[in-house]
């Protein structure tokens, strides 16, 4: 069995070194620049904004971040244009499925994420 890497966590990948935006399970947000991360989502910021689920906000140096408690991650626009997106496009190029269920036509996602950016 291959254990190839999907899409969100290659994309979290190429977010190292950039500012992303983490939401926590608890609502708690961290703020700051991505130093690290893994595959299980568990990653390492620094030079964090910390928002408390009441609104305080703290500054923090250095956090370590448990993947399995991760809510959602917002990462920058600018990695739309990854190299790997387009390595994926050039793959999947003209390849269309179709649903069973309600016979509509569905893009596979990498495109699908490609085409509602341009959009």
């Amino acid at each position: 069995m291959s254990r190839s890497l999907g899409i969100p966590v290659k994309l979290l990948h190429e977010a190292t070194g950039h500012i992303v935006t983490v939401e926590m399970k608890s609502g708690e947000l961290y703020r700051g620049s991505m130093v690290e991360c893994e595959d299980n989502w568990n990653c390492q910021l620094e030079s964090i904004t910390y928002t408390a689920k009441d609104g305080r906000v703290s500054q923090l140096e250095h956090v370590f971040i448990r993947g399995s408690k991760v809510r959602f991650m917002i990462i920058p626009d600018m990695l739309k244009n990854a190299p790997m997106f387009k390595r994926l496009e050039s793959r999947i190029k003209g390849k269309v499925h179709h649903s069973v269920l309600d016979g509509d036509v569905l893009w596979p996602c990498e495109l699908k994420l490609r085409l509602q950016v341009v959009e």
